[in-house]
């Protein structure tokens, strides 16, 4: 009974990702990932209000920002799918935009919560240290340090989507994820220069940066 709960399903994806993201891509559908990211997204609205509690009511200005910013979320990561759907094809990647958009939506949100709950337990924690020893623990490093594990983590579990999705090569792979942070980066300065002109010089060196992996794709598949 438990196997056909979505989080049942997150929770299987991280321990056991190649076998699950092989059989849920036979199951893929944009509705699927549309409900995957609508949990995952009421979820961490639900979390980071329990860990707020504490602060109530002066913090029921937050709630209003997250009205707002809730619906934008699943419009984000499918557009996050669809850069990475770009740079898959640009590397010759002949997958659907479908199953790979599925299959992030298997990962993406319990990482996402996985942060969430990682960011306010180790804020409770510095405060629980001086409540106990009368200072403050200084707790940045070990932040930073399973924030890096957990980023690594999620690019391990999208490098073996691409791969699944679009029958890779693991060169290609590499090469796709890349390409796809160029573009991401290329396109938030793109934003940006609007606001600020500095940050058009950032173009130019995304440009640049975006034309190294594109090159992999005149090498022959043979040799990746």
């Amino acid at each position: 009974m438990a196997k056909n709960f979505l989080i049942y399903l997150w929770i299987k994806v991280l321990f056991d990702p190649e076998e699950i993201l092989r059989k849920e891509k036979e199951k893929a559908s944009l509705c699927g990932a549309f409900l995957n990211f609508g949990l995952g997204g009421v979820l961490v609205c639900l979390i980071a209000f329990i860990f707020l509690l504490p602060k109530f009511p002066s913090n029921l200005i937050m709630l209003p920002v997250a009205i707002m910013i809730f619906p934008l979320l699943p419009a984000f990561v499918f557009l996050y799918s669809l850069i990475l759907f770009l740079a898959a094809r640009l590397i010759g990647g002949k997958g659907d935009y479908t199953p790979q958009t599925y299959l992030l939506s298997l990962f993406l949100p319990p990482i996402g919560i996985l942060r969430l709950i990682l960011v306010m337990g180790l804020t409770y924690l510095a405060i629980l240290c001086k409540f106990i020893f009368g200072y403050p623990c200084d707790v940045s490093v070990l932040a930073t340090i399973l924030d890096l594990l957990i980023s690594l983590y999620s690019f391990y579990l999208i490098f073996l989507t691409l791969k699944e999705v679009h029958n890779f090569t693991t060169l290609r792979t590499i090469a796709a994820i890349l390409l796809h942070v160029v573009i991401f980066l290329a396109l938030t300065s793109f934003f940006l220069s609007f606001l600020h002109p500095n940050f058009s010089l950032l173009i130019t060196f995304h440009t640049f940066l975006l034309s190294i992996p594109i090159k992999i794709i005149k090498i022959p598949k043979s040799k990746l």
